[in-house]
């Protein structure tokens, strides 16, 4: 797997997953990879839940594939230094639309 997709922008990969160029499926395993690597030391995250993540990538993939929804379309995104987070129990989240 190539270690740049794990530093795309959001914008930059929503518009190849759009373009069918990237799956949902491997910018999040990039994504938990690259957290995989740097949290022990950053530790910035209260709570990881790869499994989640993955699923939901693979339920974006599948509406992708089919038509049916934009990457990130009612999709809760971990990435609260961009604004618009609420509490949601113990961690923050943030939806992007």
């Amino acid at each position: 797997m190539n270690d740049d997709i794990a530093y795309l922008g959001l914008a930059e990969a929503a518009e190849l997953i759009r373009d069918k160029k990237l799956s949902p499926v491997e910018y999040a395993t990039a994504l938990l990879a690259r957290i995989e690597r740097h949290d022990p030391k950053l530790n910035a995250f209260i709570a990881l839940m790869p499994e989640r993540a993955l699923a939901a990538a693979r339920a974006a993939e599948a509406e992708i594939m089919a038509g049916k929804a934009a990457f990130c379309a009612r999709r809760r995104i971990a990435m609260c230094s961009m604004g618009r987070c609420r509490l949601s129990r113990s961690r923050r989240v943030c939806t992007i639309r």
